[in-house]
């Protein structure tokens, strides 16, 4: 061997020879100390990117690893006459600077070349450990997101398995809550000592919330070098003074693209981490992910569960909570069960704002009546609370001074003040103040919108009961008074409102059951004669009289739903009057053929039917009054006879009438014919029938008038206007599809997407159906539409996000928002989203496809 500092072509070779052998530059370090003494000024190599491509010597494992380790090869500097090309095979991968006093230039040759072999096999050898490793890696991954259902040990699984495939200095790993917009677990280790919930709260400029905000990978090379390419993103330490240079972090991503955390590895060394390790770093996020989402579900159901069971529970003890202090004591519990192991104050005050009942409990010590008998103090934070509409909530004290709020103490004075609560007003209804309940915890950022949410519905509760106490004490205070006078004259105007009350509800009910009752007749027996057809065309001309009769059924609650409202939201269109009396006879024919049968008498229908016009109106409120006047007249039949229907024009006006040959009525029964209440037929009748009639009639602008003789029979005539504006309303068989289109449907129901989808299709259109917004919008930006029909209520974005993202891609797109609160939008909201029409939901076929046309249309 040669003395230190000099060399020879055999002593290298004979190195160089024993450093082939070795797999691991671990075990050939003795090596390359010798080989870096043999030569003279030692032997120095340049691998960029490590130390950004200055030359450090060969016993420099650090560098030579974190080089071997990174998989791209970025070109060196250009060789200068006192360094040496270092190559693997033909691709030059850095320099050897030439040794001091060398002369023998294919010596020096063959060092490089030799490096360069034994360099190339060290990274192939390293990389095949390294592939095994990382599959390992992902298998033990996903084996624990089976496994666990704890957040914290899901995080602590990633951070061991990545401590077997990655080197790093520092591990931080986040759960994020899309909804509340912050994270609600962290996870970090620096320096060996693990830091939990260190990052909780809301996302702050970090390159953590970075990552989590723009769901994408970061990766640095040299972090204080490059961090200055993200405007306003600051670099937070944890953990010691140590800075870390290399820095890659990856978003945990949901495949619906909600982001649920972050995972984050960091290093002291710069230029560290290859491209290579950060996709490795992307596929754990992926099982780490799937993890973070199944607990989180579990516990959002164990959440969920819970409150259920409380509200039940205090819907439940409410009922029987005829006090104060009851009903206290009773939202104590519920709240104790929906936020668990936190601080808990209730308050009930009278009009003066004075305190008369009080709960506290703190660490599992209850305190009792604090504060009875004070006035609840200006500026501190229950009377902040007292003056809110809804729930307040503050996740640390300095959101309460910004509020300019008084955060005062209540409970055990030997616990530190808590950080962050959720309170709500306790309001009657009038609003006044009754009380106030408040859950606080020592933690910040404790709470997001859906507990504060929770705790005002828990308030709307105990408010009922608050106030229902207040006022059955006031009541019974007041009842003492009035017996003291005259109990008998109280007791007497009790029975006379109680008996008033029950028979106006009565007779209500009974005009409700009045009309139900006729559809649900000719629903039952048009159902039984289904049953006895005896062809297919006559069971489906049954079917359809049973569609009818539950079409108006719907009509009727919605216009009992609609009875107070000042305006008509019920849609007119044009009525042809012979198919309207067919439909009638029909749907009555249970009475008039059956039932009449049954009992063992005729009634003989004639029909005496004119060409006319079609008439304005809603066809389902227009069979109705028919079929009322059909069956009052079947009943003015009881031993049968001749019933006529028929139509007639004269002028601008169509008249229908329904004659009987029953029993007549007498002038003085007709003078009241129509009246509320007003009834011939005894216990069998409300008296409401002909009145709900003649005030649908009169808000078609018709009439209905009677003539009767009695003992002859009755005709009753409608007179109605005619449409004389043809073309204003299309016929239900006249609907015209002159364009196909393209054509797409974002709807989250699968039923109702792919009911609406074969609508379309049916009709000649070209249909693309999706359940979401975002992936509509992918979809737009490689498919254009002609049409677009969203849903309102979307996850991930509504339909006014959607209408709005979609006109940007296309902006002559147009767009149908479809949406059970149709009526309730505003056309405002509408054109502000680019919103073209709103449709109410059920979509009748009809009602789909002329919008679809109107909005082809309004393109061309």
């Amino acid at each position: 061997m040669a003395d230190q500092g000099t060399y020879t072509p055999r002593s290298l070779t004979t190195l160089l020879e024993q450093l082939a052998v070795c797999r691991d530059p671990r075990t050939a370090l003795p090596l390359l100390e010798l080989l870096h003494a043999s030569v003279a000024g030692g032997l120095w190599l340049a691998l960029p990117p490590v130390n950004e491509g200055a030359f450090f010597p060969i016993t420099d494992y650090e560098s030579l690893w974190s080089w071997l380790r990174r998989n791209e090869m970025p070109p060196p500097p250009p060789p200068c006459p006192d360094t040496l090309p270092l190559r693997i095979g033909d691709q030059l991968i850095g320099l050897v600077r030439r040794p001091v006093g060398a002369a023998d230039e294919s010596a020096l040759a063959m060092l490089a070349e030799h490096l360069g072999q034994v360099l190339c096999r060290w990274r192939r050898a390293l990389q095949e450990n390294r592939a095994s490793i990382e599959k390992a890696t992902l298998v033990s991954l996903c084996r624990a997101a089976n496994a666990h259902n704890d957040l914290q040990r899901v995080l602590a699984e990633a951070y061991a398995a990545l401590r077997q495939s990655l080197p790093f200095d520092a591990f931080v790993a986040t759960v994020y809550d899309p909804v509340a917009d912050m994270n609600v677990l962290s996870y970090s280790v620096a320096a060996g000592e693990v830091f939990v919930d260190n990052l909780v709260g809301p996302v702050p400029n970090s390159l953590q919330g970075y990552i989590v905000r723009h769901r994408c990978s970061l990766h640095f090379d040299d972090l204080y070098n490059e961090i200055e390419r993200y405007q306003g993103v600051q670099i937070v330490h944890f953990g010691g003074d140590t800075r870390m240079r290399s820095w890659i972090g990856v978003p945990m991503v949901l495949g619906d693209g909600r982001a649920v955390g972050m995972l984050s590895v960091q290093h002291a060394l710069p230029g560290l981490y290859s491209e290579q390790d950060l996709r490795f770093l992307e596929q754990v996020a992926v099982p780490v992910a799937i993890a973070i989402e199944k607990a989180m579900l579990l516990q959002q159901r164990d959440r969920e569960i819970a409150v259920l069971t409380a509200q039940t529970e205090l819907s439940e003890a409410l009922g029987r909570a005829h006090d104060v202090r009851t009903a206290l004591e009773v939202a104590l519990t519920a709240l104790e069960k929906s936020f668990p192991d936190q601080v808990y104050v209730l308050y009930a005050i009278d009009r003066e704002g004075t305190i008369v009942a009080a709960l506290c409990k703190e660490n599992g010590q209850l305190y009792r009546d604090l504060g009875v008998g004070a006035a609840i103090q200006a500026h501190g934070l229950s009377y902040y609370i007292l003056c809110q509409p809804g729930p307040v909530r503050f996740n640390s004290g300095h959101e309460l001074e910004a509020a300019g709020v008084v955060w005062g103490q209540a409970g055990d004075s030997s616990q530190p003040i808590t950080e962050s609560l959720i309170g709500a007003a306790l309001h009657a209804s009038d609003g006044s103040p009754l009380g106030l309940i408040s859950v606080q915890s020592y933690q910040r950022n404790a709470f997001d919108q859906r507990h504060a949410a929770l705790l005002g519905s828990i308030a709307r509760q105990i408010a009922l009961v608050v106030e229902n106490a207040r006022l059955i004490e006031q009541d019974q205070q007041r009842l003492r008074e009035l017996e003291q006078a005259n109990r008998e004259l109280d007791l007497a105007q009790h029975r006379v409102i109680e008996a008033e009350r029950r028979r106006a509800i009565s007779d209500i009910a009974a005009g409700v059951a009045h009309d139900f009752n006729n559809l649900i007749g000719a629903i039952l027996g048009n159902a039984q004669l289904i049953r006895l057809a005896e062809t297919l065309e006559e069971a489906q001309a049954l079917a359809e009289m049973i569609e009818v009769a539950a079409r108006d059924a719907a009509t009727i609650v919605r216009r009992i739903q609609e009875f107070t409202r000042s305006r008509d939201t019920l849609e007119r269109t044009a009525v042809p009057v012979e198919a309207l009396i067919e439909s009638a006879i029909n749907m009555t024919r249970p009475r008039w053929r059956d039932e009449a049968q049954f009992l063992g008498v005729a009634i003989t229908i004639r029909r005496e039917i004119q060409p006319v016009e079609a008439v304005l109106g809603i066809e389902a409120e227009l069979r109705e009054v028919l079929i009322n006047l059909i069956l009052n007249a079947i009943d003015a039949m009881p031993e049968g006879g001749t019933l006529t229907i028929g139509c007639c024009q004269e002028g601008d006006f169509v008249s229908i009438w329904v004659r009987d040959t029953g029993i007549g009525m007498g002038p003085e029964v007709l003078a009241h014919i129509g009246q509320p209440f007003f009834t011939t037929k005894g216990s069998r009748g409300s008296g409401l029938g002909l009145a709900v009639s003649q005030g649908i009639v009169q808000r078609h602008g018709g009439e209905l008038t009677f003539h009767s003789v009695e003992g002859q029979g009755t005709t009753a005539t409608i007179t109605l206007p005619v449409i004389r504006q043809p073309g204003l309303v299309l016929p239900k068989d006249q609907v015209e599809h002159r364009f196909a289109a393209t054509i797409m449907v974002v709807e989250d129901d699968t039923l109702l997407r792919q009911v609406l989808r074969r609508m379309l299709e049916r009709a000649g259109h070209r249909v693309f159906d999706v359940a979401t917004g975002n992936e509509a919008l992918r979809l737009l930006e490689r498919q254009p539409v002609d049409v677009l029909i969203t849903d309102l209520g979307l996850s991930g974005m509504s339909g006014w996000e959607v209408a709005r993202a979609a006109r940007q891609i296309l902006p002559d797109l147009r767009v149908l928002l479809a949406t059970g609160w149709g009526e309730r939008l505003a056309a405002e909201d509408a054109q502000r989203s680019g919103v073209m029409e709103i449709l109410s939901k059920p979509l009748e076929q009809r009602t789909l496809l002329e919008a679809v046309q109107r909005a082809i249309s309004a393109r061309r």
